[in-house]
């Protein structure tokens, strides 16, 4: 998992050194791998015991040294402008970094030291969003770009107010919530159900013919 981060941000690197479009190196599946291998090492640490009580005993330390290392990266990337090529290279990892330890802190002390942050995120209508995040995420660029955007333009020009702005940002956050409820009820849902056929290491699938 660190290595893919590692790898990530060597890509990163070597797409802004070639000139590479800030989009792509935004969003590009590779240039972001960082961000998703550290989710995933955070997931293990919190299913893993034996991983898990070695880290959670030097949280403190890791959680300072994370919050020193994200206020230096302010000015360094000009408040995390992902414009910039300090942030497109080691701004992301620090972002990645920092978000990750963050939710695995939060998990990994949850049961034991219940604080007002979890207690925030247990709010129904954050965990309704986490629910059907990843097909938020998939809508809202799209409802941005074909509708959202062109209409701004062509009734508000290049530069529109601000508060024009945020009531377009709850619009496109409202709809792409919407979809995103009827993808996961219509689509999302069969593909999750085949976790069954999923066991941990060492465990056989169920087979399909003893599943009524």
């Amino acid at each position: 998992l660190f290595r893919s981060a590692a790898v990530s941000l060597a890509v990163r690197v070597v797409m802004v050194r070639h000139g590479a479009s800030v989009d792509a190196i935004y969003m590009e599946t590779t240039c972001r791998m960082d961000a998703l291998a550290l989710g995933s090492a955070g997931a293990c640490l919190v299913r893993i015991p034996s991983m898990g009580e070695y880290v959670k005993a030097r949280l403190p330390a890791i959680g300072v040294a994370t919050c020193c290392m994200f206020l230096a990266g302010i000015p360094l990337t000009g408040v995390y402008n992902y414009s910039t090529a300090s942030c497109e290279t080691y701004g992301y990892s620090i972002l990645a970094w920092s978000c990750g330890v963050f939710v695995t802190g939060v998990a990994m002390t949850d049961g034991a030291r219940p604080s007002w942050i979890s207690a925030a995120l247990r709010w129904r209508v954050l965990r309704s969003c986490g629910k059907y995040s990843y097909a938020m995420y998939v809508f809202h660029e799209m409802l941005h770009k074909l509708f959202v955007q062109p209409w701004l333009t062509s009734h508000f020009g290049a530069q529109p107010t601000l508060h024009v702005v945020f009531e377009a940002s709850v619009a496109i956050l409202l709809a792409s919530y919407g979809l995103a409820v009827v993808s996961f009820y219509g689509l999302e849902r069969r593909f999750l159900d085949l976790k069954r056929l999923v066991r941990p290491y060492g465990q056989d699938a169920e087979p399909a013919h003893s599943r009524s």
